[in-house]
């Protein structure tokens, strides 16, 4: 609809024979829609949910990938875009995400998502500095449809929103 008013803004001014046609086009309201509100957890459900007891990899590396998220408020092309190199861990860990428009910032971790990166480490040796921090199985970076899938199989049986 932009891209059409935009043209016949440009036509009008080309094309003054047929200016009344394109008044009366341009007269038509673009339609206005509700736009529904990002719904969000609470900090009781998010602990629930990052909580969750388990001793599989997999498990273990969502508890992680969630940990992060909602350490760092970051998308979830961020998280899974982070790197091993990408994690500083020391008296004042940080991880750098690499963001949309080739932006990059760093935010801090908490103590306990430092130790929990650490524990994720020792268990995971054969993870180099280029490696994905939160692989797939194969060893591959996951992608956006693992997390939705993830997090689709962890919000069974909590009561969250869908």
């Amino acid at each position: 609809m932009a891209a059409l008013r935009s043209f016949l803004k440009f036509a009008a001014r080309r094309d003054l024979a047929s200016l009344s046609v394109i008044e009366q086009a341009l007269a038509v309201p673009m339609k206005r829609f509700e736009r529904k509100m990002v719904g969000f957890l609470t900090r009781e459900q998010m602990l629930a949910v990052i909580d969750v007891p388990t001793t599989t990899w997999l498990g273990q590396r969502d508890h992680l990938l969630l940990m992060l998220m909602f350490n760092t408020g970051a998308r979830v092309s961020e998280i899974i875009g982070v790197r091993v190199a990408d994690v500083v861990l020391g008296t004042t860990s940080c991880v750098r995400l690499h963001g949309k428009g080739r932006k990059q910032r760093s935010l801090p971790l908490w103590k306990e998502a430092a130790r929990e990166i650490r524990d994720w480490l020792s268990l995971n040796p054969q993870l180099e500095a280029g490696s994905a921090l939160l692989p797939r199985r194969d060893g591959a970076p996951m992608t956006r449809a693992n997390v939705t899938q993830r997090l689709a199989c962890r919000r069974g049986g909590h009561g969250l929103p869908t």
